[in-house]
């Protein structure tokens, strides 16, 4: 499964890639379930492609150690492409210097104008870039690859006798037509069957406050907006697992949300979604008429809050994707059915872990860590901090004490105490009350403070968690084999035993996601739970 998220971003540091150091962007995204321990490096203002970027017609990769993406879509709505104007030397007379911070560090940047750059390896770039990390292995296969879609009953919205057709997709169910309500600030361009227009604010009906500049932060991700009662606009979250669920349908899931009728491309619209490209209305014009646009309710981008951005869907010849957007463009919007599930994903209103914690005293050297229940199983809430030969310190002069011990592929099966062991991954399945959670549960485990997304971007989300599991997971890093540190204060991993292969689960501070990942030849904290 792959989450595809891209767009018009800003400075940013997935949901995705394929690494255990980097989740999400292709945001890529890193398929929870399918790709690599770590999904992508992303730093941006213009989404990166968790398997794009919003405005580019051409994605160009360069292969090395480590895949490199370059998104150089236009920040504006007017352009479908931006044009590059300036060399290296301009950027750097422009920008300063571009100092190489290794293959896996990527530093954006925006100018006054608006524009977006790209720092990588000591040398200056237009647009957004994302950058995958090593391959660390394919996540656990135990998930269901199956999906439904069914035709759902006629949805009729009370305020103005408008009728929807709407179409459950997994156990989702969406309106199978844009919304046709009119709004005191929505345009009436094109009213019928391609619905009206709507900037984000509007969508959200928070027309009052200048939220297409501004922060807005909603507390709930069901955010009703201007769709029917009983219905709100989808979140990042939401349009992620809808991606994943038409992936499970078909390995192309453009055709099977389109009508070829309204398109240029082939497609069956064998789901009902029918997908219609209505495009981007500005000042009185439609620009990529070709393709789909559709609003959702969250401004944070791969963790990270740009006020004058928003996450949308967009449907092109490229596939089907999630980018980013100005919030003062007019584009189209789908409503989704209040669910239980979309409550559980409410990241935003989850709070600390408030229960009580039992204590591990361990034998050996007498040090005593936090335990916790989860599902029924006792859980160190602290990394194992046990000395054995071969394990190590972090970086910080009191990382053993504050982060535990990282411990290589040849010791850690044997390192926990007499009657505790290493988690299996069906025991951390069992914390995630269904698939599409997974995007958020890195968010409930990570600890509320000491999380970095970037220096430059501590006015923004700052990669803290809720610790709502009590786990209280800290930014300790990696080592490599070669005991090259990776990650400080933006990643951590805890060892899952799956038989006679090196797995972990990775939790990021630019994501809320958490993820499998092969972890061989790498050193990594020890959580244990109780036999």
């Amino acid at each position: 499964m792959k989450v595809k998220s891209c767009g018009v971003l800003v400075v940013m540091g997935a949901l995705c890639g394929t690494s255990l150091f980097v989740g999400c962007g292709d945001d890529g995204s890193t398929s929870v379930n399918d790709e690599n321990l770590s999904s992508s490096v992303d730093t941006t203002v213009s989404s990166a492609d968790a398997k794009s970027s919003s405005s580019s017609k051409d994605d160009k990769t360069v292969k090395s150690s480590s895949s490199v993406k370059m998104d150089k879509s236009s920040s504006s709505v007017e352009k479908d492409n931006s044009s590059s104007s300036s060399n290296a030397l301009t950027l750097e007379d422009k920008l300063g210097k571009c100092e190489d911070k290794g293959q896996y560090e990527v530093l954006h940047v925006q100018d006054n104008e608006g524009n977006l750059y790209s720092c990588y390896r000591g040398e200056w770039m237009e647009g957004m870039l994302e950058v995958e990390g090593p391959d660390w292995g394919k996540n656990p296969e135990n998930q269901s690859s199956s999906s439904a879609t069914k035709i759902g009953e006629v949805l009729v919205d009370s305020r103005d006798g408008e009728s929807y057709k709407t179409v459950y997709i997994g156990k989702q169910h969406w309106m199978a037509e844009n919304l046709r309500y009119r709004a005191d600030e929505s345009d009436t361009l094109k009213a019928g069957r391609y619905g009206r227009y709507y900037s984000w604010a509007t969508a959200m009906d928070t027309t009052a406050t200048p939220c297409n500049s501004e922060m807005c932060k909603f507390a709930r991700i069901q955010r009703q907006g201007v769709c029917p009662n009983g219905w709100h606009i989808p979140s990042f979250e939401e349009w992620q697992i809808f991606i994943d669920e038409l992936e499970k349908i078909d390995s192309d899931p453009l055709k099977i949300i389109i009508d070829e009728k309204d398109w240029d491309e082939s497609g069956n619209n064998s789901t009902g979604f029918t997908a219609v490209p209505a495009g981007i209305y500005s000042g009185g014009n439609i620009y990529r008429s070709y393709q789909a646009h559709i609003w959702s309710s969250s401004v944070a981008i791969n963790g990270i809050v740009f006020p004058e951005y928003a996450h949308y869907l967009r449907i092109s010849e490229k596939g089907v994707r999630i980018e980013t957007l100005e919030k003062f463009a007019n584009i189209s919007v789908r409503c989704i059915e209040n669910s239980e599930e979309s409550e559980q994903l409410d990241y935003l209103n989850r709070k600390e872990y408030s229960g009580t914690y039992g204590e591990l005293v361990d034998p050996r050297d007498g040090k005593k860590y936090k335990t916790v229940v989860l599902d029924g199983l006792e859980w160190m809430a602290e990394n194992l901090n046990f000395e054995t030969e071969k394990s190590v310190c972090g970086v910080a002069s009191d990382s053993c004490a504050k982060y535990g011990r990282l411990y290589p592929d040849s010791e850690y099966r044997s390192v926990c105490p007499t009657g505790w062991r290493i988690p299996k991954d069906s025991e951390v399945e069992a914390l995630i009350p269904f698939e599409g959670f997974r995007y958020v549960i890195g968010h409930y485990m990570k600890s509320t403070s000491g999380w970095v997304v970037n220096d430059s971007l501590k006015e923004g989300y700052d990669g803290n968690g809720s610790n709502a599991y009590g786990l209280n997971i800290l930014p300790q890093g990696f080592y490599s084999d070669s005991l090259s540190y990776i990650g400080a204060y933006k990643n951590s991993a805890f060892r899952i035993d799956r038989g006679e292969v090196d797995y972990a689960f990775v939790v990021r501070s630019d994501k809320k996601i958490g993820w499998f990942g092969q972890s061989e030849g790498y050193y990594i904290p020890v959580r244990c739970v109780k036999d």
